[in-house]
């Protein structure tokens, strides 16, 4: 005897949604989190910050030409913010995010 389960198109749908808005909100999360790390002169960098989500795939990316060089340079002395404001969010903000996913997909399952 075997049998076979087919999941409610309407179900998977609802869990891949669910599943998508979790990604983005994660990188919503660790981008917050790195803008308050980003160091400010103008403010440019840090407003420069977004989240690129597309299903599945999310990525944090700063559009101001000098973005690399700021994150990479262990240099200069900052008033405020550091180098590597991304790196180290994505580091500290791990499990903020993860739970934050977790919420997400708890209400795609009505908990």
């Amino acid at each position: 005897m075997s049998a076979t389960w087919v999941p409610n198109p309407a179900a998977r749908q609802k869990v891949r949604q669910a599943a998508e808005q979790a990604v983005k909100d994660a990188a919503e999360q660790v981008k917050k989190s790195a803008q308050g790390n980003t160091p400010v002169l103008t403010g440019a960098l840090r407003d420069s910050a977004q989240v690129d989500a597309e299903g599945l795939d999310a990525r944090i990316v700063y559009t101001d030409p000098k973005a690399v060089l700021i994150h990479e340079d262990m240099y200069p002395h900052h008033d405020v913010g550091s180098a590597k404001f991304l790196e180290t969010a994505m580091h500290t903000d791990t499990e903020q995010a993860l739970m934050a996913m977790a919420q997400e997909l708890r209400k795609a399952f009505g908990g």
